[in-house]
């Protein structure tokens, strides 16, 4: 049986503050596609897309807020993992990041830099089109993140059910 995960109200706001980049966000248009939530947002000042969609993990995650995302930002398409807790980086402000979609080989590591608040990382933009053309193709990836200060390791799962409709609403990042 399926398990279906519904984002909580908190884990709402913990998005919403993650990726609109602000605490006085304004009301955005949301709607559910799949596995999906999508957030349609525009920049106040110039109007580009700032939209996001995430998923949240699908295992238990503790009392940590955890999720997968993809955001339209100034430079393009970017993907965000939130997993929520504190990781010291290595001297870079990098953790180290490896994934696994269904029943495929796990990724190489890689660097991903920690962003503000040190609870989240985004994914260099290089490998961006190679993991979203994975992700479109698959029904779930496990991620794995390693804080290399101290070796804590965390492990979710993900369901992308509906990513490829959430990205249609998402795209194009202008």
């Amino acid at each position: 049986m399926r398990r279906v995960v519904v984002p909580s109200p908190v884990m709402m706001v913990a998005f919403t503050l993650l990726l609109s980049g602000t605490l006085a966000s304004r009301a955005a248009a949301q709607e559910r596609v799949g596995d999906f939530v999508v957030v349609m947002d525009r920049d106040e000042l110039d109007d580009s897309n700032r939209s996001y969609i995430f998923t949240a993990a699908v295992n238990d995650t503790g009392n940590r807020t955890v999720g997968l995302a993809w955001k339209c930002m100034e430079d393009g398409l970017n993907i965000l993992i939130l997993f929520g807790t504190y990781f010291g980086g290595d001297a870079d402000d990098e953790i180290q990041v490896r994934y696994r979609f269904d029943d495929g080989e796990p990724s190489d590591i890689q660097y991903w830099p920690l962003l503000q608040g040190n609870e989240s990382a985004y994914m260099p933009m290089h490998l961006i089109r190679g993991f979203t053309e994975q992700a479109l193709g698959a029904g779930r990836v496990v991620v794995r993140v390693t804080d290399p200060l101290d070796g804590e390791t965390l492990t979710d799962t993900f369901d992308l059910r509906g990513l490829g409709g959430a990205l249609q609403r998402l795209l194009p990042c202008s």
